[in-house]
């Protein structure tokens, strides 16, 4: 066992891009609002905050200003049998499951990773005005350039130039594609532009025109100009070269932290082992790697596991030769991974009271996944006969509805769409009539319909379709601010499927039916002997601070 070199330069973008993702999502997790009680559950409160995490955990945090009605004391009663049925886990002992510790022991690595990342880097970044006007003069090129097909078509516009033409109006008269646009004027960063355009401009002062330029496949002539402030097209892409130099300032930050991190972490590999590994080995010999738990480096108070090695290098399962990254390579980038692990964990973020209170409410819906996996499941009793008799009484649940094939006319308004029924029932052919009185902004497929299933039928046409037959025509119904005729052309009838060929799906809407009712045997027994408030008052004044 040897300490490890520090890997200098080599970032961890990947992590970083994962520590981003979970900034932004930070917010649906750590609430700051202050303990509002909504309701007490054997002397046990529901405070506002549980109710907006819960709200966002379950994607239900609705606008009410856009006239969304959120049924608060609904959901209150629904987070009153969550809570009875989490505390009822307790009881049973479920807090112990290996499975509930290390869900919330990930919980509390990935808010202490948001938090590391907020206090080390966020807080950290800073771009001024000058700062992006300076990385625009420095890093910029603000350029016009027409684009051609053909060199001799680039020949002629750069004759029409010679003769005194304006660059801005052969751009947008001549510049094949989104070159034409303002003018044919950009803003680009130096390097992001390919190596034949950034040389051309790099040959250029402010003011001058390149001559022919082949990139590609396509002929270039380019124009430099001078920048400054004043520049609509600066200040059209500010907020765009500020964005990237925040990222650009964020990598640089992330990059010397992650140094420092390793640099003050006791790191150990054990080369023994790392060199036997071989990740091109058979697929027989990697899986024996991969059900391996031997540490093969230790980073601070953390473990590498040769299992954990391994299969990090297949991420899509084991095949030889296929390993995603080179071994020394994986092994820098996992180190990396744990060291901003261990030093997130080492600040112990889980002492502060929010992220307590955090850890609380997700222990808790991992408590009711347990006590449904573990309780409610042993209650449901399942067998053939049971998913027959499932199947018999729901055997709507299990057919393929009726479907229609159509044709539709299209028409401006109702008085249009009178006249065209009219002429239909002298006899006019449909068809033609469809096409003759097509809105300009439709094109002509539109009136060719497909196959459309009962239930996806629009509103009205529900109401009759039983009573048309093919060839018939429907009455008029508005779509999508125009009036709408359609013929049926096909139809088949709906079809009940047999029981061996919806099985799976027997037993799923099964389950979960069991599910539901179990549950329900389960909360209305908790509910008979427990102690529970709903402070009304405190739901009607959140719902109107909500609005």
């Amino acid at each position: 066992m040897r300490k490890s070199t520090v890997a200098g330069r080599y970032l961890r973008d990947l992590y970083f891009v994962l520590l981003i993702v979970l900034a932004s999502l930070a917010g649906c997790v750590s609430l700051s609002q202050k303990d509002n009680i909504l309701a007490v559950v054997d002397e046990s409160p529901i405070t506002e905050a549980d109710l907006a995490y819960s709200l966002n955990v379950s994607h239900r945090r609705e606008d009410l200003s856009s006239g969304n009605k959120l049924d608060l004391y609904g959901y209150i009663q629904k987070m009153i049998d969550d809570k009875l049925i989490a505390d009822e886990a307790i009881r049973a002992g479920l807090d112990k499951l290996p499975g509930v510790k290390k869900d919330v022991d990930a919980f509390i690595l990935r808010e202490s990773i948001v938090r590391l990342h907020d206090e080390e880097i966020l807080r950290k970044v800073s771009v001024t005005d000058e700062d992006v006007l300076n990385e625009y003069k420095q890093n910029y090129f603000y350029f016009g350039r027409i684009e051609t097909e053909s060199e001799a078509d680039a020949q002629a516009v750069l004759d029409k130039l010679s003769a005194g033409a304006d660059f801005g109006e052969l751009a947008a008269t001549y510049s094949a594609g989104p070159s034409g646009q303002d003018r044919g004027e950009a803003i680009a960063r130096r390097d992001r532009l390919i190596p034949s355009i950034q040389e051309g401009l790099s040959g250029l002062r402010p003011g001058e025109t390149s001559g022919v330029l082949k990139a590609g496949e396509k002929y270039y002539i380019l124009k430099l100009f001078e920048k400054n402030e004043t520049d609509e097209l600066f200040n059209k892409n500010k907020k765009r070269i500020e964005h990237d130099l925040r990222k650009q300032r964020q990598r640089e930050i992330e990059e010397k932290t992650l140094q420092i991190f390793r640099e003050k972490t006791r790191i150990t590999i054990n080369e023994k082992i790392f060199s036997e590994i071989n990740l091109e080995n058979e697929e027989d010999a990697l899986r024996r790697w991969a059900d391996d738990p031997t540490p093969l480096a230790e980073v601070g108070s953390l473990v590498i596991t040769v299992s954990e090695f391994v299969n990090a290098a297949f991420p899509k399962g084991m095949k030889s030769g296929k390993a995603s990254l080179k071994k020394d390579e994986l092994l820098n980038r996992f180190i990396n991974l744990k060291v901003i692990d261990n030093e997130a964990l080492s600040r112990h973020y889980e002492m502060n009271i929010d992220l307590q209170d955090a850890v609380q409410r997700y222990m808790n819906v991992q408590l009711r996944k347990a006590y449904i996996n573990k309780i409610v499941s042993s209650a449901i009793v399942v067998n053939e006969e049971k998913l027959k008799d499932y199947y018999e009484k729901h055997k709507k649940e299990f057919s393929s509805p009726a479907a229609y094939k159509f044709q539709q006319m299209i028409v401006k308004n109702r008085k249009e769409a009178e006249d065209a029924l009219k002429s239909l029932e002298h006899g006019a052919d449909f068809l033609w009539l469809a096409r003759t009185k097509l809105p300009p902004d439709f094109a002509e497929d539109t009136i060719y319909e497909g196959w459309v299933k009962k239930g996806n039928l629009p509103g009205a046409l529900n109401e009759v379709i039983d009573s048309l037959k093919v060839g018939d025509v429907s009455p008029i119904f508005e779509k999508d601010g125009y009036y709408a005729i359609l013929r049926l052309v096909a139809k088949t009838e709906a079809v009940t499927e047999d029981f061996e060929k919806v099985k799976e799906a027997v037993y799923k809407a099964y389950m979960e039916a069991q599910y539901k009712e179990k549950i329900e045997e389960f909360v209305s027994k908790l509910r008979e002997t427990a102690n529970i408030t709903v402070y009304d008052s405190a739901l009607r004044a959140l719902e109107e601070k909500w609005k």
